[in-house]
């Protein structure tokens, strides 16, 4: 398990005019050189605690803190060493890729010589080197994404956050983006990534969040239940049924099959003992970990 680099603790939101809290006691840990995943509804506050982690929200209650950052200013430091992908894209449509790149070097604070070596290399990570010369309005959706992406990396940044930087691309492009990330993880890079496209955040990240209605639930604990699915002989009479939504509210019956989602065993076993109980004769049983899309869908359903 790796080392905290950011620690958050009891963090609350709201906007001025607002009456509800954006965020309310949201505390999470990301580890240095890992992908932390953050998911959830859209207007869950997905943005708004980027914003705040990245300075670019400074009235809060609670606390961030990095863990390099102690004895240097904060903003400075994130300024320096944190770099943020938004969903907008964050570059000049009139100039070209390279022109962009260039022009956003000029803000790290680097030598000549780091920048030009720095606008290559990030050209040559995200592909674009074919395409230095189009006007970024020229591009398709998945290089404008690229180009977004290449634009944070110019500062080698110690901390990368991603606000869902693949929605609209071709599958290349996702390929691409995806691949750039891991290798980013493997160089000790901290991630901080959002997406609604689950199978991308199963991929990427150790350890996943879930935001909903300003609270933040942390999906591995549901890891530690699975699904629980019955094949019955025959289907269930209406007053089986009944007996058996007393006992489980979320139970699922159609036809053949029940399930049970994120179940844990002491339940399997007491859904188990009340067919036997009811006489239900049961053809299989499958019991196996669900699914970030099934874990997801229980906790904000």
């Amino acid at each position: 398990m790796g080392s905290v680099a950011i620690s958050v603790k009891q963090l609350c939101f709201q906007y001025p005019k607002s009456t509800q809290q954006v965020l309310n006691s949201v505390s999470f840990d990301c580890l240095a050189g890992q992908c932390t995943g953050l998911i959830g509804p859209n207007g869950a506050g997905k943005s708004t605690l980027i914003s705040l982690l990245s300075g670019l929200l400074t009235t809060y209650k609670g606390s961030v803190e990095y863990k390099y950052a102690e004895q240097l200013n904060h903003i400075e430091y994130l300024k320096n060493h944190l770099a943020l992908v938004p969903q907008e894209y964050a570059f000049y449509m009139h100039l070209t890729v390279l022109q962009n790149l260039k022009f956003f070097a000029g803000f790290c604070r680097q030598s000549k010589q780091e920048q030009q070596y720095n606008v290559q290399k990030v050209m040559d990570s995200c592909q674009l080197d074919d395409y230095k010369n189009a006007t970024a309005a020229s591009l398709s959706g998945g290089y404008k994404r690229r180009l977004n992406l290449a634009i944070a990396l110019l500062k080698n940044p110690k901390y990368l956050f991603l606000d869902e930087p693949t929605v609209g691309v071709d599958p290349k492009s996702r390929a691409t983006i995806i691949s750039l990330i891991k290798q980013l993880k493997q160089q000790g890079v901290t991630i901080l990534y959002t997406s609604h496209l689950l199978s991308e955040v199963e991929d990427i990240c150790e350890q996943t969040y879930v935001l909903n209605k300003g609270q933040l639930q942390n999906i591995q604990v549901a890891n530690q239940s699975k699904n629980l699915l019955l094949h019955v002989t025959a289907p269930l009479t209406q007053a089986q049924i009944s007996k058996l939504t007393e006992l489980f509210a979320d139970i699922q019956i159609d036809n053949h099959q029940i399930q049970l989602v994120a179940c844990s065993v002491a339940s399997c076993q007491m859904l188990i003992n009340r067919l036997l109980q009811l006489n239900i004769s049961v053809d299989s049983i499958n019991y196996e970990s669900p699914t970030l899309h099934d874990l997801y869908m229980s906790l904000v359903k």
